[in-house]
């Protein structure tokens, strides 16, 4: 029933983006983005339901899993978006947005220097630290074949996907609020992504079994909406498929058909390997292009 929509786009000057992680933001597209219908303005969109594209053409040298995309508020407040993806042929910065503001551009001077063990998952690591989902261990370092533990997947994973919870009860006796990460293991646990042990623990520090990552990522994805939860756990494939977890069965399958997760070259999965921050990195970013 509505009569008219108003739809405004101006390119404005670029603000001072994050330091040290955004550098050279000058010359990078910046936009106000409005919409009202009938004279209303339209603040909150359901997740997905618009798309932004920006022309930008990369620089000489640019990396394109560098670009990221910040929302400046109403306060000053910077706010990163998670999904953001280059499309080379177009030449365009494409990103879902859940509300209208302003939009800058930046790029992410990253800088790692000992990914040269894990090349497979350089671009993962990049582009998940240029949005803000990790980060390294100082001193340009990454440690990619460092061992992620429960709570550092589950912030990382409920960050990417902009999970949150409304209702639902969740608590873990050795989680303390005071820590880094009990909102988001809490969230997790609200939203049925994690469970905890028999005493009532979550182990937060403990080390993350692959099968575990697989397990906690496809609950992440069905609640995202981006899977539809449907699927033949008697089609794993993977050499060692009997060493499997049942609980875990369904998610590694389902991954595994979507490519999210691989096996190793030998054809093992290896459930009860711990998962290293290149790994994670990468089924993250895959979890994110869904």
């Amino acid at each position: 029933g509505a009569k008219e929509l108003t739809l405004s786009l101006v390119q404005v000057a670029t603000p001072t983006l994050p330091s040290p992680l955004v550098t050279g933001a000058k010359d990078y597209p910046a936009y106000n983005i409005h919409v009202s219908v009938d004279g209303t303005s339209i603040d909150v969109f359901k997740k997905g339901a618009i798309s932004v594209a920006c022309h930008y053409k990369l620089k000489l040298g640019e990396q394109s899993q560098r670009i990221a995309v910040y929302s400046i508020l109403a306060d000053g407040k910077l706010e990163v978006i998670k999904a953001v993806r280059y499309n080379p042929t177009a030449e365009q910065i494409v990103f879902n947005p859940s509300h209208f503001s302003i939009y800058a551009a930046g790029y992410a001077e990253v800088g790692y220097t000992d990914l040269k063990a894990a090349d497979w998952a350089t671009l993962a690591i990049e582009s998940l630290t240029a949005k803000g989902i990790v980060q390294g261990i100082g001193n340009g370092i990454f440690n990619p074949q460092g061992e992620v533990t429960r709570a550092e997947f589950v912030s990382m994973l409920l960050s990417a996907l902009e999970l949150k919870a409304e209702r639902g009860t969740g608590s873990f006796k050795d989680v303390n609020l005071d820590a880094w990460y009990s909102s988001a293991v809490i969230t997790a646990g609200k939203l049925g992504v994690v469970q905890g042990q028999a005493d009532g623990t979550f182990g937060p520090n403990d080390k993350l079994s692959r099968e575990e990552m697989a397990a906690i990522s496809y609950r992440a994805l069905k609640l995202a909406e981006k899977v539809n939860g449907q699927t033949d756990v008697k089609v794993i494939s993977f050499k060692d498929k009997d060493l499997i977890s049942l609980y875990a069965s369904e998610g590694i399958t389902a991954l595994a058909q979507a490519g999210i997760i691989n096996g190793f070259e030998d054809g093992n999965f290896r459930p009860q390997a711990y998962t290293t921050r290149a790994e994670a990195a990468y089924i993250i970013l895959n979890l994110l292009q869904q």
